[in-house]
């Protein structure tokens, strides 16, 4: 949200919803218009979101619990956990090889 309308958080804090995905942020004149019109949708942000995480916990869990029970979805911790680590070690090399591959601006 931040990084499409270009704003600092706190200036987020009371907006409401425009036209053409426009916010109207309560201290500008004019609904700011965002710098990534296509974010909008592709991260859906227009759509009805909790204002905090807490809120949605109960729902989450809920729906989380019923599908493990009816076997839609089986959990493993021990997968859980390997992933989270093997997928930790891949991105720390990546962003390693990224800071120390040099740049060089070709000039014609």
């Amino acid at each position: 949200m931040v990084a499409t309308y270009g704003l600092k958080p706190d200036e987020l804090m009371d907006f409401v919803w425009g036209d053409n995905s426009t916010i109207y942020v309560k201290d500008k004149k004019r609904p700011v218009p965002p710098l990534h019109p296509q974010w909008v949708l592709l991260f859906q942000l227009k759509e009805k979101q909790p204002r905090t995480m807490r809120r949605c916990w109960k729902s989450l869990h809920s729906a989380l619990c019923q599908a493990m029970a009816y076997q839609h979805v089986s959990l493993n911790m021990t997968d859980l956990f390997l992933a989270h680590r093997l997928r930790k070690g891949h991105y720390r090399n990546f962003k390693r090889k990224q800071a120390s591959t040099p740049v060089f601006a070709g000039v014609s």
